[in-house]
């Protein structure tokens, strides 16, 4: 048994719905106890990030999806996506204790492969927007050991070595890129 809340509920409706499934007459308290296997749980995570790619990007499965996704889930707030959305996918993924992945018909993930997968992506992701500001490997090496005002004082590969530090790094890039001061 798992207690969730209204908002992650919302979530799961949605993807029971985008699976066409029948949508099960839930009283919604507070907190609710729902008892879900894993493979349901599995099977209701592949049909949300079906359901938002299709009503939120407008594409069957777009491209880098599941990052994008991921990243959402991780926010408590943002732009992307609604706070029921977000709660619906981070419980789904505990619960199914994974990940979905593009192939032609979806491949699970167990979490600490996706959590590696993930970690991959971000590092090359970083790697391409450096790429965009340095010309060459020696001015991204100079960046990267050069402490920063914006990060306490240290090197970008100083915080790094952290996940906190990474999305420091993260958006100092981002800002960098679109002329914002960090």
């Amino acid at each position: 048994m798992v207690a969730l809340a209204n908002s992650a509920i919302s979530g799961i409706e949605v993807a029971a719905k985008a699976l066409n499934k029948k949508r099960h007459t839930m009283v919604l308290k507070p907190k609710l106890r729902l008892e879900l296997s894993q493979a349901h749980a599995r099977k209701l995570l592949f049909g949300l990030m079906s359901y938002l790619s299709e009503h939120r990007y407008a594409a069957g499965w777009l491209v880098d999806l599941e990052f994008i996704l991921w990243e959402e889930a991780s926010k408590r707030s943002g732009p992307g996506l609604l706070p029921y959305e977000r709660a619906g996918l981070r419980v789904l993924a505990a619960l199914a204790g994974g990940w979905w992945v593009w192939s032609k018909d979806g491949r699970f993930v167990p979490m600490a492969r996706w959590l590696t997968m993930y970690r991959r992506h971000q590092e090359v992701f970083q790697e391409a927007q450096l790429r965009q500001l340095f010309t060459t490997d020696a001015a991204v090496a100079r960046w990267l050991d050069t402490p920063d005002r914006s990060l306490n004082k240290k090197t970008p590969r100083e915080m790094l070595a952290t996940a906190r530090g990474a999305s420091r790094v993260d958006n100092l890039i981002r800002a960098m890129i679109h002329g914002v001061p960090p």
